[in-house]
């Protein structure tokens, strides 16, 4: 337990050094188990000790804690519930990628195969108010296709395996929105043909098996 609890604070603090979740916005969770390991309430990720970190059951009761869960958990329980291979999720107000958001505009242009390989589609989910169970039914929902959702007018929700690797993903889709914003900037985006798509996804299925 002391082991998820400081990789979920190292989490944390990249996520802050990276610029991904200014102020007290964000939040991270692991599931370990029949526990999940989630950030607390009204917390800057970047600031966060081990013992800040609050342990809940899959039906919301608090296991070990001192503080209260995110006001997130919700989304977080319904998107464990239908990804039994997502064990660590990610939600931050990353820039570029929320900007998307805030347009409405899902990160689905084919222009870089790491965004193919790793990410896939990355659709928008209709905005709710922030914390509440409307908003965990709709973003969860999008996780029965889908690993990276952005939350229109608000950020972006992602899960991985495991937490290492959905830091990764989480900057993988930054990266993909800076490149993106700075193409239509440049006035030209050249996008993979669909055999170029169709190979890359190829490759995808040979290394995840």
């Amino acid at each position: 337990m002391k082991k998820i609890k400081q990789q979920i604070v190292e989490a944390g603090k990249k996520l802050a050094d990276k610029g991904y979740s200014p102020g007290y916005s964000g939040n991270i969770s692991v599931k370990h188990n029949d526990k999940i390991f989630v950030t607390p309430s009204g917390f800057a990720l970047g600031e966060m000790e081990p013992d800040d970190i609050v342990v809940i059951s899959d039906n919301f009761e608090v296991i070990e804690g001192k503080h209260k869960p995110s006001s997130e958990s919700k989304m977080h329980l319904n998107i464990y519930s239908l990804r039994v291979d997502i064990n660590s999720i990610i939600h931050c107000h990353a820039p570029k990628s929320s900007a998307f958001a805030v347009a409405g505009i899902p990160l689905s242009s084919p222009i870089l195969a790491e965004n193919i390989f790793s990410l896939g589609e990355i659709p928008v989910a209709k905005y709710y108010l922030p914390s509440t169970n409307d908003l965990a039914e709709e973003v969860s929902s999008y996780f029965n296709n889908n690993d990276v959702v952005l939350m229109a007018n608000h950020g972006v929700v992602l899960g991985a395996a495991d937490i290492k690797n959905a830091f990764y993903k989480m900057d993988t889709v930054e990266y993909y929105a800076e490149v993106y914003l700075n193409a239509k900037l440049l006035g030209k985006m050249n996008e993979l043909s669909s055999e170029q798509v169709e190979e890359i996804i190829g490759l995808r299925k040979k290394f995840s098996k």
